[in-house]
């Protein structure tokens, strides 16, 4: 398996754009310069694991949500009570739910 650099570039602005930061914001925060994260959200450019790492740490994720996608929760109780709530739920209310989540998610890389 390979790493996908577009992915990651893309990966790595969603979450910038979540957090409402700009691209020079990010480059500040982990001491790169803008262009260097442009060109790698681009996938213009590839990067060392320290880079990766630093970006991370600016992002406020693991290196789990830009290699794979996933962010890992913050509050384990939280999560655990969402998914206890949500083994509650019958077909309908699922898709009601995961509709929900969507949207939330969508709405949050307006602001």
């Amino acid at each position: 398996m390979s790493l996908d650099h577009k992915i990651l570039g893309q990966r790595i602005a969603h979450r910038r754009k979540v957090l409402n930061l700009t691209q020079e914001a990010i480059a500040l925060k982990a001491g790169l310069t803008p262009t260097h994260v442009r060109n790698i959200e681009r996938a213009h450019t590839k990067c060392s694991l320290e880079t990766l790492c630093k970006i991370c740490e600016a992002l406020e994720v693991t290196p789990d949500y830009l290699f794979l996608g996933v962010i890992k929760p913050v509050d384990e109780d939280l999560m655990a009570s969402a998914v206890a709530n949500l083994q509650l739920c019958d077909n309908k209310q699922l898709q009601f739910a995961s509709a929900l989540i969507a949207c939330i998610v969508d709405e949050s890389l307006k602001y």
